[in-house]
């Protein structure tokens, strides 16, 4: 049996990895996946693969919006990456989701 891609999108209370972006949607922005890099006295910057179910998010108002990446850590820790959207694109729809891309720096 199929599974509905949207389903998919519930809250991230459960989740290992969570965003916190503030924006004017009435839906969530999910983190689907992220890669970047960080290192001791210098910038970091991470690229963010994100789903919602709202295909109209105005794209200046997720850019320059504080933004916290949340990773839960084996042991119950939280290992947390504070900054601001600085690129925000949206991809394409597919299935009642549309895709987006960010970079938290």
């Amino acid at each position: 049996m199929p599974i509905d891609p949207a389903s998919l999108l519930s809250s991230q209370k459960h989740r290992l990895i969570k965003l916190t972006v503030q924006t004017e949607s009435d839906h969530e922005l999910l983190l689907d996946s992220f890669s970047g890099h960080e290192a001791i006295s210098q910038p970091f910057s991470f690229d963010l693969a994100l789903l919602s179910r709202d295909p109209l998010i105005e794209l200046k108002t997720v850019v320059g919006q504080p933004t916290l990446l949340e990773i839960e850590l084996a042991n119950g820790a939280h290992r947390c990456i504070h900054g601001h959207i600085t690129a925000f694109n949206h991809l394409n729809n597919d299935g009642g989701l549309s895709y987006y891309s960010a970079t938290l720096s």
